[in-house]
């Protein structure tokens, strides 16, 4: 019987792992959704497991916008319309004195959806609305409403620290998203949770409703061992310092960049990290 028990196990393992692997091939199959060049300001190391035994490398991506009274970062475009067309009941208007009541449930209710995250590279230059778009991506009068593409002068220590990559849009179908963002090498769509937010009355601003992507899925890249060798070397280097979180700005210059592939599935992986040359 503890023998049949046994086998039994074993089987169990072996069809999942065959599963897994299965779904691995059917993701990488065929031309990549898409293919991303990113650094160290996007994709922080991060030693997993007993004694760093696994590697990843976070995703980290900017929350641009307005900032309410607690001081987080909103995304101008994920308005109410926006919302609504994920599926949030936002029947009540933010002003009324139900607000408050009917949404203190919603707001704790994450959402799966699609989301689009735009790598914006440090030399794209401030774009008008009257400016033809650069092949393969979308007119700023085509874009989301609240989401012209006016890239502003950013600081060295932006340029070199922060972060680029931004959510632009989200939705519920990712072929229709792909559709309307089609540059592969700009443009990530990838599954996320995003969150719906009461933002109350300040002064004349009056009280509104504010979307938040708040996870992207997977957060966490696995890094292959043949792609490992400098970012133990940097973890080694590093092992004293203190933490840098994903939403923290990256305290030193971007050491090395990331070439990551989204498949069929729209589940990424690592094809290659490079040391990025001293400033």
């Amino acid at each position: 019987m503890l023998r049949k028990g046994l086998f039994v196990a074993i089987a169990i393992v072996l069809v999942a792992n065959a599963a897994t692997l299965a779904m691995i091939a059917v993701n990488r199959s065929g031309e990549p959704d898409a293919t991303v060049q990113v650094t160290e300001r996007e994709a922080r190391v991060e030693a997993l497991g007993l004694e760093g035994t696994d590697i990843v490398l976070a995703l980290a991506w900017e929350r641009p916008g307005d900032v309410s009274e607690n001081e987080m970062p909103r995304l101008g475009w994920f308005d109410r319309p926006k919302l609504q067309s994920l599926g949030f009941d936002c029947s009540v208007t933010p002003d009324s004195r139900d607000a408050e009541k009917h949404y203190a449930f919603l707001r704790m209710l994450g959402r799966q959806v699609y989301a689009v995250l735009e790598y914006r590279a440090d030399e794209v230059p401030a774009a008008s609305d009257d400016e033809a778009a650069a092949p393969g991506s979308l007119p700023a009068s085509q874009l989301p409403s609240g989401n012209a593409r006016r890239f502003e002068p950013v600081s060295e220590v932006d340029r070199t620290r922060l972060s680029r990559l931004v959510p632009v849009d989200v939705g519920t179908n990712p072929a229709a998203l792909r559709k309307r963002y089609p540059d592969r090498q700009r443009f990530i769509v990838a599954p996320a949770m995003a969150n719906l937010r009461l933002i109350p009355r300040k002064g004349a601003i009056p009280a509104r409703l504010a979307g938040e992507v708040m996870t992207i899925m997977p957060s966490n890249l696995y890094v292959p061992k043949e792609h490992r060798t400098l970012l133990d070397r940097l973890l080694a280097a590093d092992k004293d310092a203190r933490d840098n979180q994903p939403w923290q700005r990256l305290r030193h210059d971007p050491r090395y960049s990331v070439t990551v592939k989204y498949g069929r599935r729209l589940e990424p992986w690592i094809v290659g990290v490079e040391p990025m040359p001293a400033r």
